[in-house]
């Protein structure tokens, strides 16, 4: 393996798992103000260096226009990654830049060892309750949806973002039609109005991907997200936490990033109980910092109370 540039690090962990999968590791340092000379640079380590594997480590603009650039030589014995696709490829985590600020906040998280241990327990034997409890919901959910919406699975695993930065598969109950990401792309190029109103927030309220007859009430009472108990017990999620994101919300967090992968994300939190659907990102992103912030068990048993009270009484999901 060859890494061109050293814009970002690697941990020593990390570095470690490289050595011992990889008999031999080149690491070269490029440095060129114009891009056509630094193209020409890394040209030259390409065609001298024997690796079939060759990492572009610069700033991610830089890389993706390398990385497009050389896709279209004759290198097809060579496998070419930018440095966030490389970390989805071999660690299965998102590419996250880290702040001296938040840095020091995530490393007291990790040394806090007896509440990561409480919770850690009390996520499990709360995950088993509910499970068990539950069992004859998932049974009427799970038929109910293959009903209705005959031709995909009843649950499916969304890719998001876990602890550390690690991609994680989150389980729900479907509530889309089998197609739903091609009704979306037409649904959103004929209405740019709504188009905003998805690249903001992530969601529609009034989403044409529905199952008709059970997928709004699915949402509305959160039914689909029980499947994540599961999650919780297999220790992916927490019970209570910060809002589990997908990789293209990044950006709205900024340097906060860090600091919200220094927990688990939770089935339920701070935001699902202060509004959700009816307060903005931003505030989305403070009160999952407050929540990291002042975490504590006895906090996490309040809002699962309040999580169950805003179910039924006050409930704005959609």
């Amino acid at each position: 393996m060859l890494i061109l540039g050293e814009k970002y690090n690697l941990s020593k962990k990390e570095f470690n798992e490289l050595e011992y999968n990889f008999e031999k590791i080149y690491k070269i340092n490029i440095f060129e103000n114009n891009f056509d000379d630094l193209k020409c640079k890394v040209l030259e380590y390409v065609n001298k260096n024997p690796s079939n594997i060759i990492v572009l480590n610069f700033d991610e603009e830089i890389s993706t226009k390398l990385f497009e650039y050389l896709k279209k030589l004759n290198y097809s014995h060579i496998e070419f990654y930018t440095y966030s696709k490389f970390l989805s490829k071999f660690f299965n985590r998102c590419h996250l830049e880290y702040y001296n600020d938040n840095f020091t906040l995530y490393e007291q998280t990790q040394s806090n060892l007896f509440n990561r241990f409480l919770k850690r327990a009390f996520d499990i034997l709360f995950s088993i309750f509910a499970i068990i409890l539950l069992i004859p919901v998932y049974i009427l959910i799970f038929l109910l949806i293959k009903i209705k919406s005959p031709g995909a699975p009843a649950v499916f695993a969304h890719k998001r973002i876990g602890k550390d930065g690690k991609f994680i598969k989150v389980y729900k109950f479907r509530t889309m039609v089998p197609n739903a990401d091609n009704i979306l792309k037409d649904w959103l190029n004929n209405h740019p109005n709504i188009k905003e109103e998805f690249e903001k927030d992530f969601k529609l309220k009034d989403d044409p991907r529905i199952i008709p007859g059970i997928g709004e009430t699915l949402r509305k009472l959160s039914i689909d997200e029980l499947p994540q108990f599961f999650n919780a017990f297999l220790g992916d999620l927490s019970i209570v936490g910060p809002r589990p994101i997908v990789e293209e919300e990044l950006p709205k967090y900024g340097k906060n990033v860090v600091k919200l992968y220094s927990v688990k994300p939770g089935i339920t939190g701070l935001w699902q109980v202060s509004g959700r659907n009816n307060i903005t990102y931003e505030q989305r992103v403070a009160l999952d910092m407050k929540y990291i912030d002042s975490q504590s068990l006895l906090k996490d048993i309040k809002i699962i109370f309040k999580t169950v009270f805003v179910i039924l009484f006050k409930n704005d999901t959609y």
